[in-house]
Formats: structure tokens, C-alpha cells, sequence
């Protein structure tokens, strides 16, 4: 697996030819992937034209391509969603631009995550770092806000990495090893 950082929130996860997108910020950055996901109903600037991609921005159950997907609404006052994407047996939790720790019905569904996409921001850096400790994945990624309060929170190096190259044997279960991406 290929974990890429292309803007705040907007990440490419490559395994050989298959390529999902969170979060695209343009139609034109879709060309070729399997997948686009959207964490927020009517995010980003991509999404009116696929260029052929399988497009999803709602909660739900998906599967494309051999990539399993799985969401739940996290937050019904602004329409976030939390996915779950497995493919070739990775499991990624990305979690949007979370705003509040997730109630504990979602847990049950999340137990499994090998790398999780999560927001480090400040105001509810405290809200993710409880949920990722009740989930224990093998690698953190900062997603949107300060890297920073994610490192400071779980330790590590603040050096930032242009990608994250890894095949499901080399996870550690439960390390929660944060890795930062230009």
C-alpha cells in the first residue's frame, strides 16, 4: 500500500493499480481511481464529474473493485461521515474533519482498523486521541489541523514523510505510530 497527502484532508491510497481518493479537491485528480470518497455530504470541489471513478458522499455499504467500504454518520447536525475502507486486507478509518468523539455504537464496527486518517485539531484533539485509543490502530495519519497535537499526544517525530509505503505484514498491531505526510 501507497498512502499519498495531495491537501489538508485529501489523500490517495494506491494498492498496484487500484487508487482511492478522500477527499479530492478537483474532477481532474479523479481520472483513473476506483474509488472518490467524501466525508462531507457536498464536500471538496471534485465529485460533478467521476472520469469514471465510483463516487461515494453518503454513510452506507459499498464495495467497488475488490475494495470493501463501510459508513456511518457521525455527526447528523452537519452530515460527516466516518468510512471504513479494506482493500487487500488493509483496513484505513478515515475520519473526515471529526468535531466531536463518535458515540460508542460505532465502535463495534471500528474495532478492526490497521491505519487511521484522523484530525488533529486542537479543540478535539482530546475526543480523537480518546477514540483511537479505544481502537488501537498500527498507524495514525494527522489529517486536518496541527500534526503536531497528534505527536504530542502519542509521541513520535515530528519529520514528514513524502509517502507511506507498507504491505499488511509490517503493521504492529495496536502500535499507534504516527506518521505525518508532506
Amino acid at each position: 500500500m501507497i498512502v499519498t497527502r495531495h491537501g489538508e484532508g485529501y489523500f490517495k491510497l494506491q494498492s498496484g493499480k487500484t487508487t482511492i481518493l478522500i477527499d479530492p479537491t478537483d474532477n481532474r485528480s479523479m481520472k483513473g481511481a476506483a474509488v472518490a470518497l467524501f466525508t462531507e455530504e457536498g464536500g471538496g470541489n471534485a465529485g460533478g464529474e467521476s472520469d469514471g471513478a465510483f463516487v461515494i458522499r453518503h454513510a452506507g455499504e459499498y464495495g467497488v473493485s475488490g475494495i470493501h467500504i463501510e459508513g456511518w454518520q457521525t455527526d447528523p447536525a452537519d452530515a460527516r461521515a466516518f468510512f471504513t475502507v479494506t482493500c487487500d486486507g488493509v483496513t484505513f478509518g478515515v475520519f473526515g474533519d471529526m468535531r466531536r468523539e463518535p458515540g460508542a455504537e460505532l465502535l463495534e464496527h471500528v474495532q478492526n482498523i490497521d491505519v487511521a486518517l484522523a484530525p488533529s485539531r486542537r479543540e478535539t484533539i482530546h475526543d480523537v486521541a480518546h477514540f483511537l485509543r479505544q481502537i488501537e490502530p498500527s498507524i495514525v495519519i494527522p489529517t486536518h489541523g496541527d500534526e503536531g497535537v497528534l505527536i504530542k499526544e502519542f509521541g513520535g517525530e515530528a519529520k514528514k514523510e513524502e509517502k507511506l509505503v507498507f504491505k499488511k505484514s509490517d503493521l504492529e498491531e495496536g502500535a499507534m505510530k504516527v506518521v505525518c505526510l508532506k
